[in-house]
């Protein structure tokens, strides 16, 4: 079980990686076709190589030593926080009155825009994008060994880091509600490919939304440099536990440089789905086992059942709006891409 779920972690965080180099990836491409006015547009040729430069950026930019690296992750919170800061202000005060909603249209209002007819299921995809401004926040346990004090700064990192993210990401998303306007499906099928641009363009024009765009393009990227650390790391670990192939194993120069796990992070991100759910819930799976064979329960016993339930049943409902296509039902392939994906790296089979 540690040995799937290990596994399933690192192909978790490169998919995290992978999915937000793809974010950065339309961002540049919008803020192209903003700047030209729209004369020209990313194809998927254009996209994929901007999604190749962008991860060897990313990569380079981890390639420096451990000490400056740590004062590198400094900065890039104060850009993450300072781009949060900047997105709500600049769409609360520069939005024009056209395309403000209301609060009814904001938290009452449903709209299925997508091809799966059932509303529930809609309603479920709905949550993709919370969840996926939550996650990874278990990231600091995998640079756990680096850190001073691990015990106490370990558990203090996910936890505020969660906090801090549920606040600033329910405040961006709220605050895109009510500066978007009303047409949903304008914005899906907007020429610039990236309907956040399309809103900033709406309510900042050509020169405002490029500055916010090319902001946020920057500190996406470096939210990409923070997350592969982090799959680098993990997938160090298993390497050097021998549990995954030779190619990924540790290469560390005299600068204390570790460049090979980094490198097949970054190579390897295009090719995965997230199958993170699912070592996230088999921890708190086995620990209810645990939990019912302990001879002596303390008085957290009840309490820690009731999580671990919790946590359990959040990651088995949402692994299937993750697994599942958002835009039709009949493309089934989606289901099995992320146990395709994960074959090559199982030693049996790769």
């Amino acid at each position: 079980m540690c040995w799937l779920a290990g596994y399933m972690n690192v192909l978790g965080y490169l998919s995290i990686y992978a999915s937000t180099i793809y974010a950065a990836t339309l961002i540049l491409g919008a803020t192209c076709s903003i700047g030209s006015d729209g004369t020209w547009f990313a194809t998927k040729y254009h996209n994929y190589g901007m999604f190749a430069a962008t991860t060897l950026l990313t990569f380079c930019m981890t390639c420096v030593s451990s000490a400056l690296l740590s004062k590198l992750n400094a900065f890039y919170i104060f850009v993450q926080l300072a781009m949060l800061l900047s997105l709500i202000i600049a769409l609360a005060a520069q939005t024009p009155s056209e395309y403000k909603n209301s609060a009814h249209f904001v938290f009452a209002d449903f709209e299925n825009t997508g091809f799966w007819p059932n509303n529930g299921w809609a309603f479920m995809l709905s949550f993709l994008t919370p969840v996926w401004v939550v996650s990874g926040f278990e990231s600091s346990a995998t640079i756990a060994e680096e850190a001073s004090n691990a015990a106490k700064a370990v558990p203090f990192a996910m936890i505020s880091s969660l906090v801090v993210a549920t606040i600033t990401g329910w405040a961006v998303i709220i605050t895109i509600a009510f500066c978007m306007g009303t047409g949903v499906i304008d914005l899906v099928e907007t020429p610039l490919g990236q309907p956040f641009a399309q809103i900033a363009f709406n309510s900042l024009g050509k020169n405002g939304s490029i500055a916010l765009l090319v902001f946020l393009w920057f500190s996406s990227i470096c939210n990409c440099s923070i997350l592969m650390v982090a799959a680098s790391r993990e997938t160090f670990a298993f390497a050097r536990g021998k549990k995954i192939r030779s190619a990924y194993e540790n290469k560390t120069n005299r600068n204390q440089i570790t460049a090979s796990p980094s490198q097949a992070s970054s190579a390897s991100s295009p090719q995965t789905k997230p199958p993170h759910a699912l070592s996230a819930s088999l921890p708190c799976a086995l620990s209810l086992k645990v939990s019912s064979c302990s001879s002596t329960p303390s008085p957290l016993t009840r309490y820690s059942i009731l999580l671990s339930w919790v946590c359990t049943l959040h990651t088995v409902c949402l692994s299937s709006p993750v697994s599942a296509s958002a835009t039709s039902p009949l493309e089934c392939s989606t289901w099995v891409t992320p146990y395709r994906s994960s074959l090559p790296y199982i030693p049996s089979l790769g």
